[in-house]
């Protein structure tokens, strides 16, 4: 697997403009930047879950995501920007099917996500600016 990351900065002075650009090039990754390491390295482990949230915010469901996925988050610009959720979860579900229920709820929520580190970085749909 080949992943690049670049990233370029702009910083203004005054009128001096100085523009920094950074590319990392690495093609000995074992694990994808798609899907938190718990999905990638244990996708069929079962786990038993019960869960109803009724019109709940992405923050208030995301956590509980987080737990049962072991992988850290951060949700970006107002709650207003997101809908709200309801989901009901009974029984035996695997690692990769929770984390497709979280796909899910990020859909219905109009939200996006970026994964950097076994961190989700989650934005309203309508956020362009992925670079804060």
């Amino acid at each position: 697997m080949k992943i690049i990351v670049s990233t370029t900065k702009i910083f203004v002075f005054g009128g001096l403009i100085l523009i920094f650009s950074m590319s990392c090039v690495s093609t000995n990754s074992k694990f994808n930047t798609t899907t938190p390491l718990a999905v990638q390295k244990n996708p069929d482990k079962k786990l038993e879950i019960e869960l109803e949230m009724n019109k709940e915010t992405i923050s208030d469901v995301v956590p509980i995501f987080a737990e049962w996925l072991d992988f850290n988050y951060t949700i970006f610009r107002g709650q207003n920007n997101y809908k709200k959720i309801s989901i009901k979860l009974e029984g035996e579900y695997s690692i990769k099917e929770l984390w497709e229920k979280l796909n899910k709820v990020m859909e219905v929520a109009q939200a996006k996500y970026t994964l950097i580190d076994n961190r989700l970085r989650i934005y309203p749909k309508n956020y362009n600016n992925l670079n804060d």
